[in-house]
């Protein structure tokens, strides 16, 4: 009996041991996976998007030294033209020399004049010599001068092809994480579509409340070491401190941008703080803030800069901005660079906010706490709050 009993309660324990998980556990596995999920989302978006801002500064170079490129080359040809005249030059002189025996035959000419021609042959003979040394002088100088010239265009061909290769690796490397996240988010089916949303949606919120007690209780150094710890009111109300020349924006496209699926879902658009009155509106930028709200649903679209396309986050800037006639470059960090630093306190519409150390992220104010942008892949240009715990600062174009 007592035998039955021991084997009675070993059976026991083992079904215990073995029984499934329960339902509380299980979803709470799928909680932490869904967080996982959501973290790793986060990071490959952000990983995009710091390639994209790359390849959006190599591009810039890359047209910068095209640029320089066409001024060499036509150096080149007006000097290569300046050189075969000088060597021109020299060889009419050596044939005409050879054709009247040549200079050796000048003293014996001089040797048979009498009286007043002597000096005047001796003038001759000077200016002679002085012209066939001014000639190969000027061949060589021209000679130089086409080298030094070659050197420096052979200089920027090379400068061209590394940006080139570049720009590949980094296509070649975004492609990859697109592909990363493509399979991650095909392994997110059931149950877990939903709680991945809600993961997202948890990270914005917190995202935008640690922003605001950031911002709300010190500043700290921007990218350009700049320190301001003036308190005073975000805008919405809540309380804050104060706070590469143009090129023509590029309108090639990439040739093969990342093709993932749309996320599982996009987390919600957080409602700004409370607000008062709009702040004043300037303009031109008025109209570059209406025409970045023609393009609300356009996809992003890695280093996109035009409707049809898509767009990056600087290259929505770049064509809104272009339609009131103002050129800036695509790229995010020349963005800040070519801005001037308004305090958060100060926004305008139609201001730029910067996000991310390297900045790698760029959007335009619209007000109460907003702004428009072009916020990754798998998403489409929307408005959104400004208040994320990467915003590193503010700029103004005009």
């Amino acid at each position: 009996m007592l035998v039955m009993t021991i084997v009675t309660a070993l059976a026991l324990s083992v079904v215990v041991t073995v029984a499934p998980a329960s339902g509380a556990d299980q979803l709470g596995d799928k909680q932490a996976q869904a967080e996982q999920i959501s973290t790793k989302l986060a990071a490959l978006d952000t990983q995009m998007e710091v390639l994209g801002e790359e390849y959006n500064q190599a591009r810039v170079k890359l047209d910068q030294v095209q640029v320089d490129i066409d001024k060499a080359t036509k150096q080149v040809e007006a000097t290569t033209a300046e050189l075969d005249q000088r060597r021109h030059e020299l060889n009419a002189y050596a044939v005409e020399a050879y054709i009247k025996g040549g200079e050796s035959d000048l003293p014996d000419i001089l040797l048979k004049g009498s009286g007043p021609d002597v000096s005047h042959q001796i003038e001759y003979l000077q200016a002679i010599s002085g012209n066939r040394k001014q000639l190969i002088d000027d061949v060589r100088a021209a000679q130089g001068s086409a080298d030094t010239q070659l050197a420096g265009l052979k200089d920027d061909r090379d400068r061209a092809q590394a940006l080139r290769d570049d720009l590949e690796r980094k296509q070649k490397d975004t492609d990859k994480a697109s592909k990363q996240q493509q399979s991650l988010l095909d392994s997110v089916t059931g149950e877990l579509v939903g709680l991945v949303a809600q993961a997202q949606a948890r990270q914005a919120q917190a995202d935008q409340q640690a922003a605001i007690a950031r911002l709300t209780n010190t500043t700290g150094p921007g990218p350009t070491g700049s320190t301001d710890t003036t308190n005073a009111p975000l805008p919405g109300g809540d309380p804050t401190p104060g706070g590469p020349p143009s090129t023509t924006p590029p309108t090639t496209t990439p040739g093969s941008p990342p093709t993932t699926k749309p996320p599982v879902v996009s987390p919600p658009v957080l409602p700004p703080p409370p607000t008062s009155t709009p702040p004043p509106v300037l303009s031109i930028a008025a109209k570059a803030v209406a025409l970045a709200r023609t393009q609300l649903g356009v996809p992003y679209t890695w280093a996109g800069a035009d409707p049809a396309d898509g767009f990056d986050c600087s290259g929505l800037l770049v064509w809104a901005w272009a339609g009131v006639g103002k050129s800036l470059p695509h790229s995010s960090q020349l963005m800040y660079q070519v801005t001037r630093r308004v305090a958060l306190t100060d926004l305008k519409p139609g201001d730029f906010l910067f996000y991310g150390s390297p900045i790698h992220h760029v959007g335009m104010y619209v007000g109460a706490g907003q702004m428009i942008e072009a916020p990754h892949t798998g998403a489409n240009v929307r408005i959104a709050s400004i208040y994320r715990i990467d915003l590193v600062g503010a700029g103004r174009v005009v």
